[in-house]
Formats: C-alpha cells, sequence, structure tokens
C-alpha cells in the first residue's frame, strides 16, 4: 500500500515505492539485475517470503523459467512460491486460451512440458531441490 510518503522513479528498477512496498521493474531473466534490485530496495534474503508468479513463467521459455525457480530457491531459501499459472492445456479452457495467445503470437511455452499440478509439483521438487512442496 503506498501512503502519504511515496515516491515515483522513472530510471533505475525501483519506480515507485513506499515505506511498506516497491514496485520493481525488472527483466527476471537477468538474475543479477533482479538481485541488484531487491538488494536496492531492501529485501533481506534470510526473511520469509512469499514469490507471487501470476501469469509469468508460463509465457516464457521452458529454460528461462526453470532457470528462475533455481534462482528464487538459491537466494531466498525461506520462501514460498505461489504461482498463478495456465495449466491443463486439453480442457476446454486451455483450448480456448491456447487458441488466444496463437492469435496474439504468443505462446505459451511452459503448457507443453507442465501441463498440469503433478508436472508443476515435480518441476519445483527437480528445479528448487526442495522436500515439501504445496500446490492448490
Amino acid at each position: 500500500m503506498l501512503d502519504s510518503q511515496h515516491s515515483l522513479c522513472l530510471t533505475g528498477p525501483v519506480y515507485v515505492s513506499s515505506s511498506q512496498y516497491f514496485l520493481l521493474g525488472v527483466d527476471v531473466r537477468h538474475e543479477s539485475h533482479v538481485e541488484e534490485a531487491l538488494v536496492k530496495a531492501g529485501l533481506d534474503p534470510t526473511a520469509p517470503t512469499l514469490i507471487l508468479s501470476e501469469v509469468v513463467l508460463t509465457y516464457m521459455e521452458t529454460q528461462w523459467s526453470d532457470d528462475i525457480i533455481k534462482w528464487a530457491a538459491r537466494l531466498l531459501p525461506q520462501s514460498l512460491f505461489v504461482m498463478y499459472e495456465q495449466i491443463h492445456p486439453q480442457d476446454p479452457f486451455g483450448r480456448i486460451m491456447q487458441e488466444h495467445f496463437l492469435k496474439l503470437n504468443s505462446t505459451l511455452h511452459a503448457l507443453r512440458q507442465y501441463p498440469d499440478t503433478d508436472a508443476q509439483r515435480q518441476r519445483f521438487l527437480d528445479k528448487a531441490s526442495i522436500c515439501e512442496i504445496a500446490i492448490a
């Protein structure tokens, strides 16, 4: 939430900030840029951290999105990764979504390799080297 003491910056990775909120604009495929922006924003990598991936990983080429999971697990060992991403490409909604994004010339890359919750669960177990995972 923005408070009365917030700032807007048109250069650098921190675009909007307040005492409780930082909005960062960074290409997540470049780990060093992300880490630099997070450090500048005051992230404590040892603190419990929620990572929300809302319609991000499925649009990236799988190599990049897998690397992001690995990187996040290394940098933030006390994190919880929550995904809100497209799955189930063969159900009616999945087919409609794929057709929609094909028209936009935007492929849903992760759907082929990680089409359901079981595949996503295994992905995180393999890429993040974690012992427990919860997918709702």
